[in-house]
C-alpha cells in the first residue's frame, strides 16, 4: 500500500527573528510505498539541489538568506524558506 506523502511548507523570518509560514500543504494526489522511495523521487529535483538544500531526518530544507535583497529589506525579512518533509497517512 502506498501511504507515503510529501507535507510542504514555506515562510519567512523576520529581522525580529519571528518564524511566519506562508504555506503549509500536505500533498496527497502523489504517494509512494515507503519512505525511501518519496526520497528518492525528491531528491532528484534540481530545484533540491543547490547549496542552500539542506538533508534533515525527514526531508529537505532550503534557506536562502535575503538580507542584501532590496525587496525583502523593505519588508524586515532575513530569511525566505521552504521544506518538504515526508509523512506516513
Amino acid at each position: 500500500m502506498a501511504d507515503w506523502f510529501v507535507r510542504y511548507q514555506e515562510g519567512y523570518v523576520t529581522l525580529a527573528g519571528q518564524t511566519v509560514t506562508l504555506a503549509d500543504e500536505l500533498h496527497t494526489e502523489r504517494s509512494w510505498k515507503s519512505r525511501e522511495e518519496a526520497w528518492n523521487h525528491w531528491s532528484r529535483r534540481a530545484d533540491l539541489a543547490g547549496p542552500d538544500v539542506h538533508v534533515s531526518a525527514n526531508g529537505f530544507e532550503q534557506v536562502h538568506d535575503v538580507r542584501e535583497r532590496p525587496e525583502f529589506r523593505v519588508l524586515n525579512v532575513v530569511r525566505i524558506w521552504r521544506r518538504l518533509t515526508f509523512a506516513r497517512a
